[in-house]
């Protein structure tokens, strides 16, 4: 599951999918974790109920906004490209397309 994380309102972390028990400790102590730019979280270490330290990194966001990818291309297809063609690309991994411009 992506997180998307974001500054004002939208929080880092999924609360509405934590459920922890009046009986357990840290019940009624959840707070929400802003982060400074949008984006999806891609790796966090910060597990539920664990404690952490000021300044400790807990999520690792990946700003979505302005996204680029390295493309070998032979001598001879360079020709044929400029600055500002529009592209498709398409991810196998994700049976995805996205359109940019080179």
């Amino acid at each position: 599951m992506a997180v998307v994380a974001g500054m004002g309102n939208r929080s880092v972390f999924p609360f509405d999918e934590v459920e922890i028990p009046p009986s357990e400790p840290g019940y009624g102590f959840l707070s929400p974790i802003m982060a400074p730019v949008d984006g999806i979280a891609s790796q966090r270490s910060a597990e539920i109920g664990g404690r952490i330290s000021q300044g400790q990194q807990l999520i690792v966001v990946v700003q979505i906004d302005n996204v680029w990818t390295t493309a070998n291309f032979k001598e001879t297809q360079l020709r044929k490209m400029h600055v500002g063609q529009r592209v498709t690309i398409e991810v196998d991994s994700l049976d995805e397309s996205f359109d940019g411009a080179v």
